[in-house]
């Protein structure tokens, strides 16, 4: 995080492919995902949805211009539900995190950025690539 305002709270959520129905933290390139949670809502200047690259370690790569941003419209964006739809570009069998930056903690916004990162996801099956 690149500013003393952000927050970083971890994502506690259900992660549902809605695709396959799944739960087990395996997506589909190019399927809609649905997060459910907390305070999730996003919103405001600098906000949106990342799936970040990891290390070996499993730890968010620092260089950001590798993570890749979801640029789908929202079906849900409330405090306890996103839904959108993953790019089709994913390789099957990589890992990420999503990162989530919202000025919204409630309701109203709030001056300070809100970082959250889930657990680390897989692409695996549907229709993503299998380079």
């Amino acid at each position: 995080m690149k500013n003393s305002q952000e927050l970083f709270l971890p994502l506690q959520t259900l992660s549902t492919d809605v695709k396959t129905g799944n739960t087990d933290l395996t997506l589909t390139a190019g399927g809609s995902i649905l997060i459910q949670g907390a305070r999730i809502k996003i919103g405001g200047e600098d906000s949106g949805v990342w799936l970040a690259t990891l290390t070996d370690a499993e730890k968010l790569t620092e260089d950001e211009s590798q993570w890749i941003k979801i640029d789908s419209a929202f079906v849900y964006n409330t405090l306890g539900k996103l839904m959108f739809t993953l790019p089709d570009s994913l390789v099957n069998g990589t890992k990420y995190k999503f990162v989530l930056r919202s000025h919204c903690l409630n309701w109203h916004s709030t001056k300070r950025l809100v970082e959250t990162v889930s657990e680390t996801v897989t692409i695996g099956g549907g229709s993503g690539s299998s380079d």
